[in-house]
């Protein structure tokens, strides 16, 4: 990826304190290998489910986080 395309992904994506505070939690996780429902995300930073999709959809899209599907769950931690 160049210089510049890197430098507007990052903008993008750390450009909102809603996808800021998804991060935040998903970092507490990385040492234990845990991951997190939308459920528990939602506990955690407060973010109502329709943004909160929107935002894991976006940090997901861009490679930043990692989603996991068990079953009919989809779990989610730092790529």
């Amino acid at each position: 990826m160049k210089g510049k395309d890197r430098q507007k992904e990052i903008e993008e994506v750390l450009g909102n304190v809603s996808r800021l505070r998804i991060l935040k939690y998903l970092t507490r996780g990385v040492d234990s290998g845990e991951t997190f429902s939308r459920y528990k995300l939602k506990q955690l930073t407060g973010i109502r489910s329709k943004d909160l999709d929107r935002h894991l959809r976006i940090l997901v899209e861009n490679e930043w986080v990692e989603e996991i599907k068990i079953d009919h769950i989809r779990k989610y931690r730092l790529n």
